[in-house]
């Protein structure tokens, strides 16, 4: 007991030699501020607080990440602080591109397969013996766990999406009038327990599979993997688009696990499952692209005005209304376009009604009273027509 106490003691001074801890946080900001930066352009406003894009993501992360602790701990799967850094290298590596959809486990430990292997089949100068010895030691089935877990949670971050977390955006249509889209993006940290050769653990009961790797000692470290991903659409409502996609990923993950699993009796097939995640992945986002591209959800039309995003905590919020629904009169007045519809606010002052059609197609009706400090938009926001030209090049 007092070995694992003070074991469990050092695991926070490990954490901060991991520059990926660091990073994480760093890079949750500098995306932030450039969606803030977007959204104040298209729109003269923030829509959504900094650090948004993280929301949501913390009881999946760390509820994989404790699940995935017991896994690795209980069965003696021991990971050497050599590969940990590669992989963490890599995700941070791959981060500097600043899209989110590239950090999907399918994309950098597919990247990071191949450089443990090709570290395992040739030598490199530069690295000291022990950390060769430990590469070389490393089970490519133990590493695809981790992507197998993590492929899992981020298909569980996309079902999970709620039509309050995706980010509105304007773009340019093929007609050359402005249409809305939705970018649906996550970035999220899965830490987890993983034993390290070096520490003062060893194997106390004879059934515990504690593999010799570098002597008979191991410690604790905690990792954290930092994951994510990103999607656009503005051929589908934003969360439905979230569930297709989510949903395709999640059976990739499957497989995935599957082969993984299996990959403990054949070790090629660690090969298979990372050929097939990557393909996997890359087939759901091909699906989600020819999907989106045969209509525009949020556009003008003569039936009504498209919501394309509802400020929190406004007027509009507190009445209900949301993504994707589409307001057809407002005090008793049919409106199409922004400017019907704030004269029909002016209608009544003290009291605004709304007639809204939902994503169903179902008719609902809504009311509030109307105050001096309200905003004269009710904090909707819509597809419009004039936008500044430093939109039009996102």
């Amino acid at each position: 007991m007092e070995v694992w106490l003070q074991e469990l003691a050092n695991v926070g001074k490990r954490l901060l030699t991991l520059p990926l801890f660091y990073w994480f946080f760093i890079f949750g900001i500098i995306i932030s501020i450039k969606r803030i930066t977007i959204e104040r352009s298209m729109f003269g406003i923030r829509v959504f607080d900094i650090f948004a894009e993280m929301k949501g993501t913390w009881k999946v992360g760390f509820s994989a990440g404790g699940l995935l602790s017991v896994v690795m701990i209980g069965a003696g799967i021991v990971i050497p602080f050599p590969v940990i850094l590669l992989i963490s290298t890599v995700i941070l590596i791959v981060s500097l591109t600043m899209r989110l959809d590239f950090l999907s486990a399918a994309y950098t430990f597919a990247i990071s397969y191949g450089l443990i292997f090709s570290l395992q089949e040739f030598s490199l100068p530069i690295l000291p013996d022990r950390w060769e010895n430990m590469i070389d030691s490393v089970s490519l089935t133990a590493v695809g766990v981790l992507m197998a877990v993590i492929l899992l949670v981020e298909s569980l971050w996309m079902l999970r999406l709620s039509q309050k977390e995706t980010f509105p955006e304007l773009i340019a249509g093929a007609r050359g009038k402005w249409i809305g889209q939705h970018r649906l993006k996550k970035l999220g940290l899965i830490p987890f327990f993983v034993l390290i050769p070096g520490g003062a653990i060893s194997s106390f009961l004879p059934w515990w599979p504690l593999l010799d790797i570098a002597g008979s000692g191991y410690g604790l470290m905690v990792v954290p993997l930092m994951a994510g991903f990103e999607l656009r659409t503005k051929g589908q409502h934003p969360v439905a688009a979230a569930k297709k996609a989510g949903t395709g990923l999640f059976m990739v993950a499957l497989m995935v696990s599957a082969l993984i699993i299996a990959s403990y009796w054949w070790e090629w097939l660690a090969f298979v499952a990372i050929g097939v995640a990557v393909i996997g992945k890359m087939l759901v986002s091909m699906l989600h692209r020819i999907r989106d591209n045969r209509r525009t959800y949020f556009s003008a039309n003569d039936d009504g005005l498209k919501v394309l995003g509802v400020i929190k905590n406004s007027p509009a919020a507190q009445m209900g209304v949301e993504v994707g629904d589409q307001i057809e009169r407002v005090n008793q007045r049919k409106v199409t376009n922004e400017d019907e519809f704030y004269y029909a606010l002016q209608v009544n002052r003290a009291l605004c009604k709304i007639e809204v059609r939902d994503s169903r197609g179902e008719i609902r009706f809504s009311q509030r009273a109307m105050y001096e400090n309200d905003p004269h938009e009710l904090g909707l926001l819509f597809v419009k027509e004039n936008v500044r030209r430093k939109a039009a090049s996102h």
